[in-house]
């Protein structure tokens, strides 16, 4: 807390600060660390900046680990219930493309996951998350337009996976989100949503470490 609270400190303007995700799996009662590894010390990025790590480098904001600037939270409509799972994910892209984010390349808090949990188990109900997701791209087109752009450019959506791709092409309202590079990401995330359930946790990290590798390098 204090750490977020002087990056705060020292970039008042930012809309939040957030670090490295770690989660604990209930079951096993085991901590994993995730590195994303935006930086070597405490860092601010501008929207223009998070917008070009994005387009390459695909991340999102561990909620558990944010920290907001009140201020700059209520500016940017604070959380939004009708969104449920997506109130969290779309508060914070709003906010760091509006006002830019702190990052702190360690891990400062932990996500305990449980396979009962609320947030499980509102990912697998396919209709809750098909409505989130165009409420979302409602709320773009309209109260959060002078934003939509950075959300297109990186390529930036509520959902990864092949059904997001299949309710975008259904949905004519909606194409002006579609690129080619949102397209790789949905093909992409989407596989490895399918194939990671056959991973341990160790394996999905190693493999992670060795994507991030190659990506960093590259």
């Amino acid at each position: 807390m204090k750490k977020s609270i002087k990056i705060l400190q020292q970039y008042p303007y930012a809309g939040f600060s957030f670090c490295d995700p770690s989660i604990i799996v209930y079951e096993k009662n085991l901590i994993y660390n995730f590195p994303l590894h935006l930086s070597d010390k405490p860092t601010y990025f501008t929207p223009d900046h998070l917008s070009k790590i994005l387009k390459t480098y695909f991340f999102t904001f561990p909620s558990n680990s944010c920290l907001f600037n009140r201020s700059m939270l209520i500016k940017c409509g604070g959380f939004i219930s009708d969104l449920e799972l997506g109130a969290d994910w779309f508060a914070c892209f709003v906010c760091a493309f509006r006002h830019g984010v702190c990052y702190i390349p360690e891990s400062l808090s932990l996500a305990m996951v449980r396979k009962e949990s609320y947030s499980a188990q509102g990912l697998s109900d396919g209709l809750r998350q098909r409505n989130t997701f165009f409420k979302i791209l409602t709320l773009l087109n309209s109260t959060h337009s002078e934003i939509k752009e950075y959300f297109k450019k990186s390529a930036v959506v509520y959902e990864y996976s092949w059904r997001a791709l299949f309710w975008l092409f259904i949905s004519p309202k909606y194409y002006s989100y579609i690129s080619f590079r949102l397209i790789k990401r949905l093909i992409a995330r989407g596989s490895w949503n399918y194939f990671r359930s056959r991973f341990s946790v160790d394996k999905r990290n190693k493999i992670r470490k060795l994507i991030l590798k190659y990506k960093i390098s590259t």
